[in-house]
């Protein structure tokens, strides 16, 4: 499909091509996104799951792919090849919320470093 998509095609004809083969375009998305990102590894993971536990993975950075997580709902610690779908999606979503919590401190200690000594001792 990327081939297809980024060789034999000009512009515009992508929406009509995935039609002729019976499928949309956002599958054709997860399936050149799962594809980019497993292309070529010995990967288990991407001979036994299917597409969308692939795409969700893809959706990870290759650090969080290798390191276990801890699954919010039941606490129990997987490696991304052993979640489901929704375990997937419960583990991107907290991944997320950690990483706007990170963001959020650090701008806040930024603010509390840049202000003047005695507007912080009365905050």
């Amino acid at each position: 499909m990327k081939h297809v998509k980024e060789n034999d095609l000009v512009h515009g004809e992508w929406g009509k091509w995935c039609e002729s083969i019976g499928i949309t375009q956002d599958l054709s998305r997860r399936y050149i996104r799962v594809f980019e990102e497993f292309n070529g590894g010995n990967h288990v993971t991407s001979r036994d799951l299917g597409l969308n536990a692939l795409y969700e993975i893809a959706q990870l950075s290759p650090e969080q792919r290798i390191h276990p997580q801890t699954v919010p709902s039941t606490g129990e610690t997987k490696t991304v090849d052993e979640m489901t779908v929704r375990e997937l999606r419960e583990v991107k979503k907290a991944l997320k919320a950690a990483e706007q919590d990170k963001k959020r401190l650090e701008r806040e200690l930024d603010e509390a470093k840049n202000m003047d000594h005695y507007e912080l001792i009365e905050d």
